[in-house]
């Protein structure tokens, strides 16, 4: 870490990748969803037994409900992963419009940045209204 601080050397793109809080976020969101994925085959397979009452085979119903709630919990993971790379896109085309007023730029944006960031925007506030949705129902009790 000195030697980097210091010019020597330069760090390693994995260094870079660790230190991103952002995208080991959306990686374990990912880790969590696809988890979640496999627990609710094995519960519909039978695989996965005693649930509900007693240590014998599960409870149809008791399985249908921790279907069901990983099932929301995938949801909500989703839309939060949907809400970053919306953010990512809407930082991004803000980003390449910017480039236009930089001293290298040509001082005016062009149509296709500005589509761009119309566009980023749009699918920004869609993801923030799926997010706002489920925080809603959470805290009406719903989920």
């Amino acid at each position: 870490m000195r030697q980097w601080c210091a010019g020597r050397g330069k760090p390693p793109a994995s260094v870079f990748r660790a230190l991103n809080p952002r995208l080991t976020h959306i990686e374990s969101l990912w880790r969590m969803i696809e988890s979640n994925e496999r627990t609710i085959e094995a519960l519909k397979d039978g695989r996965i037994t005693g649930m509900g009452y007693g240590s014998g085979p599960s409870d149809p119903q008791s399985v249908e409900m921790e279907i069901q709630r990983l099932r929301k919990q995938n949801e909500e993971h989703r839309s939060l992963v949907r809400l970053e790379e919306a953010f990512q896109r809407k930082q991004e085309a803000h980003f390449e419009l910017n480039q236009q007023w930089l001293p290298r730029g040509n001082g005016l944006p062009t149509d296709v940045n500005i589509s761009e960031l119309e566009a980023a925007e749009e699918e920004f506030r869609a993801a923030q209204a799926e997010v706002d949705r489920i925080t809603q129902e959470i805290r009406a009790g719903k989920r």
